[in-house]
C-alpha cells in the first residue's frame, strides 16, 4: 500500500473518489493549512511530509492565519505559498490537482515555471470521478 497525502479544501466533493483511493492505499487527508502541518509533525520521525509516497495537492485552500496577510486570491492560490514554505525541497513526488489550466499554474505570480522543483511531477486537471485519484496514484507514486 502506498502512503498518500491528499491536500484538498473541499473533501466533501470527492467522497466516492476518496473511498476508492483508500481501498487501495494508505491515505491521509489534509483539508486545511494546519492539517497539512499536522501531517508533517505527525510523521516528523519518518521525514515529515517525505514520509509519503505521493502528495496530491489542490492549491485552493483556506489561507488560515498563516497566510491571511498574503495575496491568496480568496484561497485560490494558498497552495503556492504552502508549497514554497514547506514542500519545495521534499523528495516526495507532488501532483498539482486543479481546475486551473496548466498555463495558469506556470504563469501564477507566486510560482512561475522557473521556480517549480523537480518534485512537481504533474499538473492534472481536477476530476471528481471515482477513478481519478486512483489513476494519479498509479502513475505518479514513487515505488
Amino acid at each position: 500500500m502506498k502512503k498518500i497525502l491528499l491536500i484538498c479544501g473541499e473533501p466533501e466533493r470527492l467522497l466516492s473518489a476518496l473511498q476508492s483511493l483508500k481501498a487501495q492505499h494508505d491515505v491521509d487527508l489534509a483539508d486545511s493549512v494546519p492539517s497539512v502541518l499536522n501531517c508533517s509533525k505527525l510523521h516528523e520521525d519518518e521525514g515529515g511530509l517525505d514520509f509519503y509516497d505521493l502528495i496530491i495537492m489542490d492549491p485552493e485552500l483556506d489561507p488560515d492565519l498563516l497566510y491571511e496577510d498574503k495575496e491568496t486570491d480568496s484561497g485560490k492560490q494558498t497552495g503556492w505559498f504552502l508549497y514554497g514554505d514547506f514542500m519545495e525541497d521534499l523528495k516526495t513526488p507532488i501532483v498539482i490537482w486543479t481546475f486551473f489550466p496548466e498555463e495558469y499554474v506556470y504563469k501564477t505570480s507566486h510560482y512561475p515555471k522557473r521556480k517549480w522543483k523537480e518534485n512537481v511531477v504533474g499538473i492534472i486537471k481536477k476530476s471528481y470521478s471515482d477513478d481519478a485519484l486512483l489513476k494519479i496514484a498509479a502513475e505518479y507514486s514513487r515505488e
